[in-house]
């Protein structure tokens, strides 16, 4: 348990912390503020002036306009399973055990759904850069169905209401995974991390791999990489994706 703890703890500080590192939201009518960066299994992001925060079946949103006295606007039904958030300008990706859910957020900050792509039961956090959405399944912990291979799916969502399955790899423990340009960083678990190539969206190249390390969630940071485990925060130099270097490490107890 007190493991369990010490890893939500610090996700949450990392992700409150990067919320002010981040690049201007895509659409002018959310409002001056940021998007924040956070890891794929992020329950919670920031876009604009409002913050958006996830709870399996309900999305609340909160107007922080004023920092200081954050205001429950509205709370969302979004079905069953819904598990992760990847905020994507005036887009919300929702990561859902039965697939990917798609939101456009409103002129007044309220999410409206929009379209989804399904699959077999797994659990799922997903990454995009505004053309292709990147989605691992895993089935270690998660009421799988439909004898699930654990992957990565490649979606096109040049069309964002019409998401298309266009590739996959396969993977072994699959959790969450971070975009930095053309180079792709997933965490497979108890195997590592795994550094693809995504030049050709189609095919990821595997270019390397760390080994050694539970790897659980990823956030990249221009040629820098916090790769978070149950144990221990890693931190590497990914200015070459074909040889991580690791520059240090965190541990937060057990």
């Amino acid at each position: 348990m007190r493991r369990i703890l010490a890893y939500s703890a610090v996700f949450l500080v990392l992700a409150l912390a990067f919320s002010n590192c981040a690049k201007e939201s895509g659409s002018d009518n959310l409002g001056s503020g940021n998007t924040g960066i956070a890891g794929s299994l992020a329950r919670f992001c920031i876009v604009g002036n409002y913050l958006y925060s996830l709870d399996f079946k309900e999305l609340s949103v909160f107007d922080i306009s004023q920092a200081g006295h954050p205001i429950l606007k509205e709370k969302v039904n979004v079905g069953e399973g819904a598990e992760t958030l990847f905020p994507l300008n005036n887009w919300l990706l929702m990561g859902t055990q039965t697939g990917m859910l798609i939101f456009e957020i409103n002129d007044n900050g309220v999410p409206v759904f929009k379209s989804s792509y399904s699959h077999v039961r797994s659990c799922d956090p997903v990454v995009s850069d505004g053309q292709f959405a990147y989605v691992t399944l895993r089935s270690t912990g998660c009421p799988v169905e439909g004898g699930l291979t654990d992957r990565l799916e490649v979606l096109d969502i040049s069309q964002i209401t019409l998401p298309e399955l266009i590739g996959s790899y396969a993977l072994n423990e699959p959790y969450g995974l971070g975009l930095s340009g053309s180079t792709l960083f997933v965490c497979d678990g108890g195997f590592g991390i795994k550094v693809f190539d995504v030049s050709d969206p189609t095919a990821p190249l595997l270019v390397s791999e760390v080994s050694g390390i539970d790897a659980r969630d990823v956030i990249p940071l221009n040629n820098i990489i916090l790769v978070i485990s149950p144990d221990n925060i890693y931190q590497y130099d990914a200015s070459n994706p074909a040889q991580l270097q690791l520059i240090s490490l965190i541990p937060f107890g057990v």
